[in-house]
């Protein structure tokens, strides 16, 4: 059996306006004072059981319809789930959307 090959797509989007060019800025400027890390007695531990019920749908479908062997996965938040032209994008290969839209890195490292 083929494994299925995983696609991991980070895109970052930027924008120009008026008051920053587009070209490389002649001079950096100093990076801004980034705040302190959250200590571990102030983060909550993260909610992986939000999208249990999203994957399990996911999984449910593959069993009764199996994506086609050596297909390119993608996984991410709503800019994959949202990609409604990828088959056209990616003619000449066969994809699975598995966007889960307002999820992270973490989550789709932990249900990969």
């Amino acid at each position: 059996m083929q494994p299925t090959r995983f696609v991991v797509l980070f895109a970052m989007f930027f924008s120009c306006s008026a008051a920053w060019s587009c070209a490389a800025p002649a001079a950096a400027a100093p990076a801004p004072a980034r705040p302190a890390p959250a200590t571990s007695a102030t983060t909550k531990p993260h909610n992986f059981a939000r999208w249990e019920k999203e994957i399990a749908a996911m999984e449910e479908k593959d069993k009764t319809n199996p994506p086609p062997k050596g297909a390119f996965l993608f996984i991410g938040s709503s800019t994959i789930r949202g990609w409604k032209t990828l088959a056209h994008d990616f003619p000449n290969h066969p994809v699975i959307n598995r966007g889960f839209g307002g999820s992270e890195i973490v989550d789709s490292t932990h249900f990969a």
